[in-house]
């Protein structure tokens, strides 16, 4: 096949080509614009990427390991709620939540009517919205404050 020159610069063997009419396919079904587009878009080889980098800026709190004075007063006013169950105190709880992904954690406050003191699980239980079964558990271990009116003359 010969070759076609324009001005003095060789074409391809296909050039007659370019300036014919497009007819469009008699057998596929024309991709819609979107479609189209979103084919020549750029490869997302690093896709979750910046969830990652997110993620590892994201910050944690150490764990706070109470000492023997403050554990004590933690202490008598567990003494002080098993004693008053019956009245289904509502109390104010601090308390350090493990993250799931990574070490450390967060402190989180949670108010809510105190079901049981358990003392096998060492985990202070809650009533569930609806006051009848067993909602949030807190390790006890992970307790660093506790309010209530109930403690009022246990001051620390």
């Amino acid at each position: 096949m010969a070759k076609i020159t324009d001005h003095g610069r060789q074409l391809s063997d296909y050039a007659g080509l370019i300036d014919r009419e497009y007819h469009g396919s008699t057998t596929h079904v024309p991709m819609d614009r979107l479609n189209r587009a979103a084919q020549f878009a750029p490869y997302a080889a690093l896709t979750g990427y910046e969830a990652i980098v997110e993620e590892a800026g994201r910050l944690t709190d150490i764990q706070v390991t109470l000492d023997g004075e403050a554990g004590w007063f933690i202490d008598q006013r567990l003494e002080r709620l098993q004693a008053h169950l019956r009245e289904r105190p509502q109390i104010t709880v601090t308390y350090f939540e493990k993250d799931a992904s990574k070490s450390g954690g967060s402190y989180r406050d949670y108010t809510g009517a105190v079901r049981r003191v358990d003392t096998v699980e060492k985990q202070l239980v809650f009533f569930d919205d609806r006051g009848y079964a067993d909602g949030l558990k807190v390790n006890i271990k992970d307790i660093i404050r506790m309010e209530s009116p109930l403690f009022r003359d246990l001051e620390w």
